[in-house]
């Protein structure tokens, strides 16, 4: 029970900086501070300038000398905090300061003081969500114009000398409480004494000495609602809506997902998370059109924009040249940004109960010695079978029309184009979405100019059914790095009692160009002399008839993905290298953003701008795939030029 009256005096610092990857991951809990005690005290943003250049950037505790080191950091908090972060910006375009942006804050801060925490979450939504470089004076004006601030008001108070000193204002009470690391909580009570509360000791912690200071039981409670929260705030992730309502964050994505298909709110994917705003009022007024998407390719990209678009009620059709459904006898590796995808398509639980976590790789010589052992988080083995059937389970049989392989593509005109199927009674759909394939039709007839080029390296792939042998790996990819001699082979345990097995050949060396099992054959037991014991174990238990060879791909990112109705995705746009062991991840990183792309601009008529605005958002990770596979092929066909074997899925799922 409340017993102090006099609590207008109590304050609280929050120290922060737009670029504190742990503040944002926060931000959950800043919102429930805000709720539960605002009524009570009154909170003040500090800036705490945490990079003024890298130039003089030195970090306490050593783990980061330069930008290209929170790449993995800034991946592995955004993965694990629910808050999503995208820590390819330093890799990609690195800012060089927060003081530009900390700047921009208080120029609002100054202008319109009750617009403040709402820039300053908008500012972070632009870094953390969708890379983009907040020190630019363009970003700043123009997320202080979508607040009704005058973009010349703006930059005069931007750049006056007491902005200036404001901001250094903030830096120097950093100094006096003595902060060396960021968010800091700093309460100045009814007595003006200082109470200091590093972030790390929870938000437990602050509770309990807010409690303490007010003399109360229990913090207040507001009864929230999803729609409540989603008008107050704008943007929420999964995590705080989940926290706000102090309920489970797994049931909260369940009726998050309810509403979303129901078109009461509408949702954004980014790299680690989805994020949820309210539907907006024109929105509400004008129906959406179902138009009809016409699918080519039942893969996995062609699979999950279809659950993704069928949930929007736009009608689909996936048209997949198959004849039925086939279970392949190939597998991959879905990183976290593939599994991420499929949390946000709600199957979760069914993934798991089909893929195998793997939780470390290992790296052998051909005599078995290890070279280099990692830890890896959000790294699964799964085979293509399991995933497809994962994907058309979701699905209404009727929405896949197998047998329907595309004769051609006619194009009169930028916007009307017609598909050719030997079914004639195709009907005329109003979007058409290539996912056929690295062997793309559609992409021949768009694209005539953008053709795919061998390489040198082949891959053999077979997938067995060996429990003993699935068991003794458990969770660890093995792989043999023999490239002198012109092979590596690697083993991901995919569940189940499966293994998949996959040779890399270089094809100046063993010469494979015959597709039989028994050319195969002797070219596998001529390797396998050379392979340590469980190696040779994977390949003596192989039917050899059920060995694919698969010739290698390579193709430059074409200037653009779409021509008038059409856009490719998936491997129809960019097939990747396997090295990378991003094709499916990419696949479906492409149907996610898409899908929210049509949801927020349901309109067909702005098609061209919809599609350019798709290529933008992906070319910068798919030429980073492009590139990544090129390096690694390059290692292995010319190794004496490096000293260190490359593993670029690493990057996604590194410990």
């Amino acid at each position: 029970m409340m017993k102090n009256t006099q609590l207008l005096p109590v304050r609280l610092y929050w120290f922060t900086d737009p670029f504190c990857s742990t503040c944002w991951a926060f931000s959950p809990y800043l919102h429930k501070l805000e709720l539960e005690f605002g009524h009570l005290l009154t909170i003040e943003y500090k800036m705490g300038g945490l990079l003024e250049s890298w130039k003089t950037f030195r970090d306490n505790t050593g783990y980061v000398k330069g930008p290209g080191d929170l790449v993995v950091i800034w991946n592995k908090l955004g993965q694990q905090s629910g808050m999503s972060m995208d820590g390819d910006i330093w890799s990609e375009m690195p800012p060089d300061s927060s003081y530009p942006s900390s700047l921009a804050y208080h120029a609002v801060k100054k202008l319109a003081p009750e617009k403040a925490r709402k820039y300053f979450r908008l500012l972070r939504e632009e870094l953390f969500l969708r890379k983009e470089d907040i020190s630019s004076v363009t970003v700043q004006t123009r997320l202080a114009e979508s607040l009704g601030i005058a973009s010349d008001e703006f930059t005069n108070e931007l750049n006056s000398q007491d902005n200036l000193d404001r901001f250094k204002a903030d830096v120097r009470l950093k100094i006096k409480y003595g902060i060396d690391s960021l968010p800091c909580i700093i309460i100045l009570d009814q007595k003006d004494q200082v109470i200091k509360i590093p972030i790390e000791d929870g938000y437990e912690q602050v509770v309990l000495e807010l409690k303490k200071i007010f003399t109360i039981d229990s913090p207040k409670t507001h009864p929230q609602t999803i729609e409540g929260l989603l008008e107050n705030y704008g943007l929420l992730s999964t995590k705080e809506v989940a926290v706000l309502l102090n309920r489970q964050e797994d049931l909260v994505f369940s009726e998050l997902q309810n509403k979303l298909s129901k078109g009461e709110i509408e949702s954004e994917s980014y790299k680690y998370a989805t994020f949820w705003k309210t539907v907006k009022k024109e929105k509400k007024l004008i129906p959406q059109p179902k138009q009809l998407t016409a699918i080519i390719g039942g893969g996995i990209a062609g699979l999950s924009l279809a659950i993704q678009l069928k949930k929007q009620g736009i009608r689909i059709k996936v048209y997949e040249r198959a004849s039925e459904f086939k279970n392949q006898g190939l597998g991959f590796l879905i990183m976290s940004n593939g599994f991420e995808i499929f949390r946000q398509m709600g199957l979760e639980r069914q993934f798991l109960q089909k893929a195998n976590a793997i939780q470390e790789v290992t790296l052998l010589n051909k005599d078995g010695r290890i070279l280099e052992n990692k830890k890896i988080d959000l790294c699964f083995g799964i085979s293509r079978r399991n995933c497809i059937t994962i994907l058309r389970n979701e699905l209404d049989p009727k929405d896949i029309c197998y047998g329907s392989e595309i004769n051609s593509i006619t194009i009169t005109d930028s916007l009307n184009q017609k598909l050719s199927f030997p079914d004639d009674s195709i009907p005329e759909p109003d979007l058409i979405i290539g996912c056929d394939g690295s062997h793309s039709k559609m992409r021949e007839s768009l694209f005539p100019n953008s053709v795919p080029f061998q390489v040198e390296e082949k891959e053999i792939v077979c997938l067995i059914r060996d429990e003993e042998l699935a068991k003794n790996m458990g969770h660890t990819f093995m792989k043999v790095v023999c490239p002198e001699m012109g092979f590596n082979m690697g083993m991901v345990p995919s569940g189940h009692g499966e293994v998949i097995w996959f040779i890399q050949i270089n094809n100046s060396i063993w010469h494979c160009n015959d597709t039989t099992s028994g050319e195969m054959a002797n070219i596998i037991k001529e390797i396998s002399k050379s392979l340590p014991t469980l190696f040779r174990r994977a390949i003596n238990r192989s039917d050899f008839r059920q060995t694919f060879l698969w010739e290698m791909y390579d193709m430059d990112l074409m200037p653009s993905f779409h021509k008038g109705r059409t856009l490719l995705i998936g491997d129809s746009a960019h097939p990747l290298l396997s090295f990378t062991s991003q094709g499916a991840g990419a696949a479906l990183e492409d149907a996610a953003c898409l899908s929210n792309l049509l949801l927020q601009n349901p309109d067909p008529k702005n098609l061209d701008e919809l599609y350019s605005e798709f290529y933008r958002l992906r070319k910068g990770s798919i030429q980073n795939y492009i590139e990544g596979g090129r390096v690694l092929l390059d290692q292995f066909l010319n190794p004496k030029n490096y000293t260190h074997t490359h593993l670029p899925f690493l990057n996604y799922a590194t410990k």
